[in-house]
């Protein structure tokens, strides 16, 4: 089997509430991440010994990030700045091998990196919302 390679994989956006179509081109880096929250379910035992901490899954948390170099030419950065500014949730689907790992509405605040030596980017995180007529479904 061949390695697979970070830009085989591939980022949609578009309008929430709608499924993500439009490819997003010009991301450099794009991070997904899959994550917890626990509860702690330790009990005491006999009292003969320290109990070993236990934890259950309580939430599960998805992040998707990445970032983008700033060209004033590209509509999708404009619509995900714009999108940011005003607090409007967008869609947002990440693909591997056709399978799909995230599908869903999310909001994206967004960072600046202005370098002195290099490329001024934009940053966005997406932070997954239901309230915006879909439900993220993680895969």
């Amino acid at each position: 089997m061949a390695d697979e390679m970070g830009y085989q994989k591939k980022l949609y956006v578009g309008t929430a509430g709608s499924a993500a179509a439009t490819q997003v081109l010009q991301a450099t880096d794009v991070d997904y991440n899959v994550d917890y929250d626990f509860g702690n379910t330790t009990i005491r035992g006999a009292g003969t010994s320290v109990p070993i901490e236990t934890e259950n899954p309580t939430v599960r948390k998805a992040r998707v990030s990445w970032k983008m170099i700033d060209d004033p030419s590209d509509s999708v950065l404009i619509t995900l700045i714009a999108a940011s500014k005003n607090g409007t949730a967008i869609a947002c689907k990440i693909t591997d091998s056709g399978a799909t790992l995230f599908d869903g509405d999310i909001y994206i605040p967004k960072q600046c990196a202005f370098p002195l030596r290099g490329e001024s980017t934009y940053s966005f995180e997406g932070h997954p919302t239901k309230s915006a007529a879909r439900s993220p479904t993680i895969g």
